[in-house]
């Protein structure tokens, strides 16, 4: 029988199927290495808790393999893949995270182990590490309005008309120092139009909320008639569920950060890796992931999503300063860069 463990990022370490509680070197002791590496599949993923272990499952249970997965944010998920390169101790037979610059230095490293998928052929070429690594969820960081509050006609149509004087004090946005995606957004559009677009945006009195729910819960509620920046998914789910929102595509681009997934050049079971990694870039489970989920996918063969909510296929949205390249530039200033967007927006 497959079964799927789940690492929570808490004092200890949960068996779902048993409802038993360990700690993770307690359960990684009641197995030897090689024994593990035949018999199971361990994800490190930065996907949310619910999609990891959804994911996981369908794949275990096609597979008939048991798999676990530990879930953290990206950063903290590298920081413990690199700590146990350098041990010489590397758990997890596939990783995902969303740090693209990152994984593309891995592969040249040699920390990846070259995986051709056949999948990566359904991808657009400068979302893939070609060889390495592929796309596995996109979150393109968008504006979004409350359709009682704006009328399609005013609703902004591009990022400059977010500074027109009669949106002070009905915006709001997510607070960039502890999102991610957020600092993303404001590294990239701040490269794309200017410090001064930075500034005159800050002048408009916008609400800053932690975190993508309680930003969506604002303009639900009619606190704010307009989100500057979100992911997506955020609005995609309320808006399935009838609520009154519509998100705005710029015709200029939105930044799009994204997920990687690939195999440890010292996977424990690098064959199970390569399995999953084929399945999760797969048309079944990225469908799978959308309709659940309301990720995003680079992926050129989906459907297009059901209802007219705003969002645009992102094989045709032009993705802002969102390279490997740009990922590595804001993330070697990202300290700098929260520090400035705090400056200007707290």
């Amino acid at each position: 029988m497959s079964r799927t463990v789940a690492w929570r990022r808490s004092r200890r370490s949960f068996l779902h199927d048993t409802g038993i509680a360990l700690g993770a070197t307690a359960l990684a002791g009641l197995f030897p290495p090689s024994a593990r590496a035949q018999t199971e599949l361990v994800w490190y993923s930065a996907l949310s808790v619910k999609a990891s272990d959804d994911l996981l499952k369908r794949w275990s249970e096609k597979a008939g393999v048991p798999a676990r997965y530990f879930r953290a944010g990206g950063l903290k998920l590298a920081q413990k893949f690199e700590q146990e390169v350098k041990a010489g101790q590397v758990a997890a037979s596939v990783v995902s995270t969303a740090i693209p610059s990152l994984i593309a230095r891995w592969a040249r490293e040699g920390i990846i182990l070259r995986h051709d998928s056949p999948e990566f052929a359904a991808y657009p070429a400068a979302t893939v590490v070609d060889g390495y690594a592929g796309p596995l969820t996109a979150d393109a960081q968008s504006p979004a309005y409350n359709t009682e509050l704006v009328s399609a006609e005013e609703a902004p149509k591009h990022w400059e008309d977010l500074l027109d004087p009669k949106w002070k004090g009905k915006m709001t946005m997510v607070d960039a120092t502890a999102s991610g995606g957020a600092l993303h957004w404001y590294s990239a559009l701040r490269k794309e139009l200017g410090l001064e677009f930075m500034k005159k945006l800050a002048a408009q009195d916008i609400l800053v909320r932690t975190g993508g729910g309680n930003t969506i819960n604002a303009l639900i509620s009619g606190e704010r008639s307009i989100a500057v920046v979100l992911a997506q998914y955020h609005a995609l789910r309320p808006i399935s569920q009838g609520a009154a929102l519509r998100l705005i595509t710029p015709e200029e681009g939105v930044p799009i950060n994204y997920n990687q997934i690939f195999v440890p050049a010292a996977a424990p079971s690098p064959e199970l890796g390569k399995q999953f990694m084929d399945y999760a870039l797969s048309r079944d489970a990225q469908q799978f992931l959308g309709a659940t989920y309301f990720t995003g996918s680079f992926r050129g063969d989906l459907p297009p999503g059901s209802g007219d909510t705003g969002a645009r296929p992102l094989s045709e949205v032009r993705a802002i300063r969102s390279s490997p390249d740009d990922m590595q530039e804001f993330f070697d200033k990202q300290v700098e860069l929260s520090q400035e967007y705090a400056s200007l927006f707290k």
